[in-house]
Parts: C-alpha cells; structure tokens; sequence
C-alpha cells in the first residue's frame, strides 16, 4: 500500500469532487454479471482492492506525484518515463506530441502528449494563462472524450496533475500548499482511456474532446465556479505502439484453490489476463468476490513494481454458465514497464473474499506466478 493514510474527511472530500468530474463508465458495466436467477449483480472489488482503488481514483495527482516536487515533463513525470525508456521508445509511436492548440478567452490548451497503446491511452493537455491562487483547486464544468467517427464507447477519467509534495508517515496532507501549477504556471489536465469494446484498438483511432467551462472548485465537493467560458475542442487521430508481449497456453497456479493464470498479454501500459477462477468459490458471494487480485510484476533481474493498477475492468466471460470458470481482467497501469522484461506476475489472494458471511476475511496472501 502507498505510504500516504487519508484521514476519513480528505478521503470524501477528495473522492467527491472526483467522481463529480466522472464520465459514463462502461468499465463498471463491463462489471455487471447475469445470475442463473436472471437478475443483473454488480461486480464488487475485494476488501483490498477497495482500499487499492479508492486511493486510486482520488486523483491521479494525488496517487501518483505525492513524491514530487515540481513537475514539468507532463505524462512522462507521472508514467515515471526515464530518460532510458524514453530513448528505448524513441520511433516506435508510443509518445506523441500533436501539439495542437485552441485560445479562448486567453486562455491557451493544448494537445500536449500522448501515450497510446491498444486497450489503453493517456492524454495529456496543457493549459496556459488561467492563474490560479494558493489553495484552489481547478476544475471544468465539461470533460467529454469519445470516438469521432467509429460506434465505440471510450471508458475515461479525467483530472487535474498536480505536484503535491510528500509529507512524513502519519502526517495529513495539507491540501492549502498543493499546486496545481508547474514552474511556468501551466496546468495539465489528463486523460486515461481505453475502449469498452476489446475488439477495438485506440492506436489509429479518431478521438475528439472538448473541454468547457473553466473555474475553481467550491468549498468541499461543491460545484466548479465557472471563469473562462471556452468550450475547447479537439479531433485528432492518436497514434501509438502495437507493441506487445503475448504469453499463452500457461496453466500456472495462483494459490491452492484451483485458480490459474491461462494468458497474459502486456503493453508498456496496461495488462490483459485470462484465468480459471472456480465459480464455487463465489457461490457464497453475490458479487463474485473471490478472484485473485493483479498487483505488479517482477524483471527477471528482480526488480520489482508493484501497486501498478489505475484502474480497469474483469468478470466472468460466460456469467450464465456454472461449468465455465474462465475469468478476465483489463487494467491499465499507472507507470511504463518494460513488457520484455517481464518474469512473474504478483497477485493478492483470499479465497474467504467470496464469502459473504465473513465480516473480516483477515490479509490476502501475496503469490508471485512465474509466465517464463
């Protein structure tokens, strides 16, 4: 778990004005799982994963620069891109600068990066002349990301970055000091997409966005004060990498339970995995709890990242059928790794999950699946 403790009214406070700025979200449909009684239940994330995804959806900001001090680099400062990687991706597709800009009202936004694989894209914009004072937190009354031309919906979250500095253990944030803006006053407001329908790739998809009704936030969780009208729009073709690591026909063990990982499928962004989860392990849970949780991966020269998740969907593929116990997870990671590099997979685990009986179902045991 990250080393920051939300005290319970940071927690609201921030989880409220994030998923005010939520859109339509088909990945929590992509959750919605028909029983034999032909009623519709909702997937519910296991004990851990809650906490894992509610910190997550905070902002991005908060999650993942809480250990910086400034920000300049964009997407590459929150993907962690060194300069190695960089230079590694230099000519494949993967960072993209369209560069294209839109004024209103002086106020400049433009395209600023993006990185594109085929179930996942940040993107990135960057919005100068809008001042902000200590302690406001920006915000747009209009955030619309969606296919221009295809019959596609684009699952999307959105949220301002920003550079809050890291505060010891135990410490609460104090959200009066966070900045919003870099060393030149910039903003960066950022995308995280990814098509709901898998077949669909969003490298050489056409995308528009618009963004409308600038302003700063109101007290706690209340409605953004609307300053600069816009609206600014974009429609552009994202480019990207194809690139990707496949490993199939694994019959790796996660646990002694009779879960295994069948498939893998990485890009330097997000991860697709198949696996056998008996349904008899949820036969106790109505929201089919007991499914092993994704959590990093492991180099083969041992380095080790975990708490990669931003985010995805999963289910059964065939919730209708009790002998089909083939399971799928998507999820895009919130930092770039090397898919080549790539040795084990580190799950969370605890068959009690599926039980709803069970008020404290204790830890998750953590298993490392080798894939070669």
């Amino acid at each position: 778990m990250r080393n920051k403790l939300y005290s319970n009214a940071e927690f609201q406070e921030s989880l409220d004005r994030s998923l005010s700025s939520l859109q339509p979200d088909r990945l929590m449909a992509g959750r919605i799982i028909a029983s034999g009684k032909e009623e519709e239940k909702v997937k519910k994330i296991p004990r851990l994963a809650i906490v894992i995804a509610a910190i997550l959806i905070l902002t991005m900001a908060t999650a993942i620069a809480a250990h910086i001090a400034g920000w300049t680099k964009g997407l590459e400062e929150i993907l962690q891109v060194t300069d190695e990687l960089k230079e590694k991706h230099e000519g494949t597709g993967l960072f993209d600068e369209p560069g294209l800009s839109v004024t209103k009202d002086g106020v400049t936004v433009t395209l600023d990066q993006c990185v594109v694989v085929p179930q996942t894209a940040y993107i990135a914009f960057r919005i100068k002349g809008y001042p902000l004072q200590p302690g406001e937190e920006p915000g747009f009354e209009l955030a619309s990301c969606e296919a221009a031309h295809a019959e596609t919906f684009i699952d999307n979250y959105s949220s301002f970055f920003n550079g809050l500095v890291a505060v010891p253990d135990g410490e609460p944030y104090d959200y009066s000091k966070a900045s919003y803006t870099d060393e030149d006053g910039d903003l960066l407001y950022v995308f995280t997409t990814s098509p709901s329908d898998e077949q669909v790739s969003m490298v050489g998809l056409d995308l528009k966005v618009a963004l409308g009704g600038l302003g700063v936030y109101e007290g706690k969780a209340g409605d953004v004060i609307r300053q600069v009208k816009g609206p600014w729009e974009f429609e552009w073709t994202l480019k990207g990498t194809n690139r990707q690591v496949d490993v199939t026909g694994l019959h790796e063990a996660i646990g002694k339970d009779g879960c295994f990982l069948t498939e893998v499928h990485l890009t330097p962004v997000s991860i697709n995995l198949r696996m056998l989860v008996p349904k008899k392990l949820n036969e106790h849970s109505v929201m089919d709890d007991a499914v092993p949780f994704f959590a990093g991966v492991i180099y083969e020269d041992g380095t080790t990242l975990t708490e990669l998740g931003a985010g995805g969907r999963e289910g059964y593929e065939d919730g209708l059928d009790p002998e089909n116990d083939a399971y799928g997870q998507i999820m895009t990671l919130d930092r770039l790794i090397e898919p080549e590099k790539v040795e084990k997979l580190i799950f969370y685990w605890n068959p009690d999950w599926g039980n709803d009986d069970l008020e404290d179902t204790g830890e998750p045991e953590r298993i490392e699946v080798k894939i070669r």
